[in-house]
């Protein structure tokens, strides 16, 4: 009987075929650890050349363990990842989305942590973020608590440090017990899954080197456009909502610490602003309706000093900004979460 891999990398993609291209090449480029994954590829009814390129994929690397999927019926992103997770088999499934990439020692990395920690669910990075040519934008990304902590604890750390969490490989049978991706979180569903996964998992492991880059770009979910930003936003308060009744349940002696959440997770969103604007992707008048539509849903964010600061920068553009960081002496472009760095020591408590 042939063993079942440690690890199922799944991969959704639609209608980018170049960028497809890329994320499988940092798959199968890693230095160590290939012949203890599958690698599944689901085609959601791409109109681009995306099923001509992965027939000539599947035929280039056939002694790998490599399946592909081509839908004629579009399934919408929850659907294709759920489609994905029903056809793994692997210990450990890693959704990797096809404008993103993996760097050569992520395998090798992760699998020392399992190695090490048997009882750990999720294993994570910190993630690099990258402008749409996969150039690196900054040298110290967000990060979380590092090493082994449990999941309770994890839960909250990242719910203060907002950490984006698409570097998370989770263990299988515990994943599907803790709902998988549920579609009811709409574009945020990987947030909410981190979430729920949290609450079910024994303990968890964060490492600290970048083995993930993040692509910020037109054709991604960080071009924040408007027309889909406001319905983000929704979907990550739905997700606080759900760890707060979780909480009355199960973590009663914190539930001052979780209402606290919905600013900090504000607070999120207000970083990744301001990364947007300083490298000049956004626009005044754009940032100014993204702080409205920020403050309808959020409005704890209304009480924060960012939403300030880059209320200030949609009126008076860039240089105010440049000036302030002049002025208290930043020197990283992002990062500009006080209460980030107030609390992340501390693992959120």
């Amino acid at each position: 009987m042939q063993q079942k891999p440690l690890l199922s990398i799944l991969v959704p993609t639609h209608n980018r075929v170049e960028l497809l291209s890329h994320t499988l090449k940092s798959v199968i480029e890693q230095v160590s650890g290939l012949e203890q994954i599958e690698l599944i590829i689901s085609n959601d009814a791409s109109k681009d050349t995306t099923s001509v390129f992965l027939d000539q994929f599947l035929k280039k690397y056939s002694h790998l363990k490599i399946q592909v999927f081509n839908h004629d019926k579009n399934l919408g992103g929850p659907g294709n990842w759920k489609f994905l997770l029903d056809k793994a088999v692997g210990e450990f499934v890693y959704l990797l989305s096809d404008d993103d990439t993996i760097k050569p020692n992520f395998l090798e990395s992760y699998f020392q942590v399992l190695q090490n920690h048997t009882d750990v669910d999720i294993v994570y990075s910190a993630i690099e973020y990258c402008d749409e040519e996969m150039n690196p934008l900054n040298e110290s990304p967000l990060s979380s608590v590092p090493g082994r902590v449990t999941g309770s604890e994890r839960l909250k750390n990242q719910l203060v440090a907002n950490h984006m969490v698409m570097s998370s490989m989770y263990r299988r049978k515990t994943f599907i017990a803790a709902g998988g991706w549920d579609a009811k979180y709409g574009t945020c569903l990987d947030g909410g899954a981190f979430a729920m996964m949290c609450t079910k998992s024994r303990q968890t492991y964060f490492i600290e080197q970048a083995l993930f880059s993040f692509r910020l770009g037109s054709q991604t979910w960080s071009s924040f456009r408007r027309d889909k930003q406001k319905k983000i936003y929704q979907c990550f308060r739905l997700i606080i909502d759900d760890v707060l009744i979780w909480a009355q349940t199960n973590d009663t002696q914190n539930i001052s610490f979780y209402k606290k959440c919905y600013a900090a997770h504000a607070q999120g969103v207000l970083n990744m602003l301001d990364l947007k604007i300083v490298h000049g992707s956004i626009s005044k008048t754009e940032l100014r309706l993204l702080l409205n539509d920020l403050s309808a849903v959020f409005p704890e964010a209304r009480s924060l000093l960012s939403y300030s600061k880059l209320t200030l920068v949609s009126f008076f553009g860039i240089s105010w900004l440049q000036w302030l960081r002049f002025f208290v002496g930043k020197k990283n472009i992002y990062g500009s979460s006080v209460f980030e760095k107030q609390n992340i020591s501390k693992g959120g408590t």
